[in-house]
Parts: C-alpha cells; sequence; structure tokens
C-alpha cells in the first residue's frame, strides 16, 4: 500500500481541474482585469510613457490606399530615451483633444499611454447584413497622448 500511495497521489493531482485546456489559448475577459496584454511598444496596455515621435510617411502604394488608416498613425522612434529599431507604428488617438497629430517632417515628444479594444465587424455579421464597414472584427491598439513635452531653448 505504501508503494502505491505515491503513484495515488499523482494520479489524484492530475485529476484536479487545471484551469485553462493546454489547446485553449483564448483570453477570458476576466483575466484582463489582472492581466494587461502586452502592446505594440512592448509593454502593458495603460503604462504611461514619454514617447519621441513623428507623423508616419507612407509609401506610394499606402498613399494611394482608399482607406488612408496611415493619415492616423505615427512613427514612435523613442520610449523613455530608448531607440526602438525598427519604429513602431501605431494610430494617433484623435479622440483625445488634448494633443494634435504632429505634422509631417515635425518630430515631437509626448507623454501618453498605449490603449485598445475591439473594433470592425465580425465575419459571421458580414453574411446576414449588408454592412460594408471594411474593417474587421480585430482588436486595434492606438497611443492617446496626454501632452506634449517642451525642452527649454538652449
Amino acid at each position: 500500500m505504501i508503494k502505491l500511495l505515491p503513484f495515488l497521489l499523482v494520479a489524484f493531482l492530475a485529476s484536479l481541474p487545471q484551469g485553462r485546456a493546454e489547446s485553449d489559448n483564448r483570453i477570458r475577459v476576466e483575466e484582463l482585469k489582472t492581466q494587461l496584454p502586452i502592446g505594440l511598444l512592448k509593454m502593458p496596455l495603460g503604462t504611461v510613457v514619454t514617447v519621441k515621435c513623428r507623423s508616419f510617411l507612407p509609401t506610394e502604394e499606402e498613399s494611394r490606399n482608399k482607406d488612408a488608416f496611415w493619415k492616423r498613425q505615427v512613427e514612435i522612434t523613442e520610449i523613455d530615451g530608448k531607440a526602438l529599431e525598427p519604429p513602431v507604428r501605431i494610430e494617433w488617438d484623435t479622440s483625445s483633444p488634448l494633443l494634435k497629430k504632429p505634422p509631417v517632417g515635425t518630430t515631437i515628444e509626448a507623454i501618453g499611454y498605449e490603449s485598445g479594444s475591439f473594433h470592425g465587424i465580425p465575419d459571421a455579421a458580414g453574411k446576414d447584413l449588408p454592412l460594408a464597414s471594411g474593417i474587421p472584427f480585430a482588436f486595434h491598439s492606438g497611443f492617446v497622448p496626454m501632452q506634449e513635452v517642451r525642452r527649454p531653448a538652449n
């Protein structure tokens, strides 16, 4: 009986629920309350940082795109004084009235954070509804600017 004890213990522990199944790699909403996803800036969403950024200059092909998503993007070249190579392209959240997107050819420093949400139309809805969104249902993130960093002139 004593020789069977380790085997029985292992069998018992293996029979206990293990949380999420190995094959189920989906994220549960409850998990987002305690664990924030890592964003495009390689930090948890909501982390306040100082970035150096410029308006994104599209390729010729991108500039012909009718959606012109690139018009809402910036290239972040530096986070908290550390250079990013390659720069990160991210949407500039225009719902924040605090700071406008930098004009083309201008680099600014801004304090802000990355946030995100789901947007678009699920594939299944498009089959049943005459919606022409063109944006697939997916998670989209953006940089929420809070204020520009003004450096004293030398």
